[in-house]
């Protein structure tokens, strides 16, 4: 997990694990609601790229996200995330790291 803290309070937090091909998962992002819209959200990104590419050497940097969640999917479009594949109520998405 990574953390994004003010002070000593955590405002935000990722899970990055890591699949097969070079591949990590980010999954549980979470911002708290008064501190979305301030870069807390891109900041943990960026922390995922970092982790994936250099403690795992990894080569994609994947996400789902559901259907729904259009604000999401169009924070991670920002953030360089293009959709490669969808299931019944996700949308997968990849940021290449290479």
């Amino acid at each position: 997990m990574l953390g994004a803290f003010e002070g000593e309070e955590l405002i935000g937090l990722c899970g990055v694990s890591e699949l097969e091909n070079r591949t990590v998962l980010l999954t549980q992002m979470y911002v708290k609601s008064r501190c979305q819209g301030a870069g807390v959200g891109m900041a943990l990104i960026n922390a995922a790229r970092h982790t994936a590419a250099e403690k795992h050497q990894a080569r994609v940097l994947q996400l789902d996200v559901y259907l729904h969640n259009l604000a999401a999917k169009h924070r991670y479009e920002k953030a360089g995330f293009q959709v490669t594949g969808q299931t019944a109520d996700e949308l997968i998405m990849a940021l290449s790291l290479s």
